[in-house]
């Protein structure tokens, strides 16, 4: 009797394995010769600070989700960008397929006292581009401080 299942557990596994190695999509890192991975195959859906809200002289770190439409890893440099102030930025992130969540490092970024609308730029082969964003992430000034957070 122990016999048998353990051959069915050893079939099971292996059903397993051969199903997952079939059904799985290889990522490659960089893509072949005549593929192409390019800015318009990326978009930022959620851009986050924290703490939300921010109150001045608070160090701030902001994390996004990127999602890449390509079946293609790469590494890349991305910035957050309020006009022409960097921000924040990190250097060679791997970027796979789906939605990679990315957090960036504490920044002394100090918002001025209008609403501060970002940009997210990626450089691909040092040319930094801007990504396409899901919606605009704005912060807004309230009595409790700067927040992301909320439709505005």
């Amino acid at each position: 009797m122990k016999r048998v299942f353990g051959l069915v557990g050893l079939g099971f596994i292996v059903l397993c394995v051969l199903f997952i190695h079939g059904c799985v999509v290889r990522e490659t890192y960089p893509p072949p010769p005549g593929q192409t991975f390019h800015h318009g195959q990326l978009q930022v859906t959620e851009l986050a600070m924290s703490p939300d809200p921010v109150r001045v002289g608070q160090k701030i770190s902001f994390s996004m989700v990127m999602v890449n439409n390509s079946s293609f890893s790469r590494r890349v440099s991305i910035a957050i960008r309020d006009g022409d102030a960097l921000v924040n930025e990190v250097s060679n992130i791997l970027i796979r397929p789906g939605a990679n969540r990315i957090r960036f490092p504490y920044t002394g970024y100090r918002f001025l006292p209008v609403d501060r609308c970002f940009a997210v730029l990626v450089d691909i082969e040092g040319n930094y581009k801007p990504v396409d964003l899901a919606k605009k992430f704005c912060a807004r000034l309230t009595n409790r401080g700067w927040t992301l957070s909320g439709n505005f």
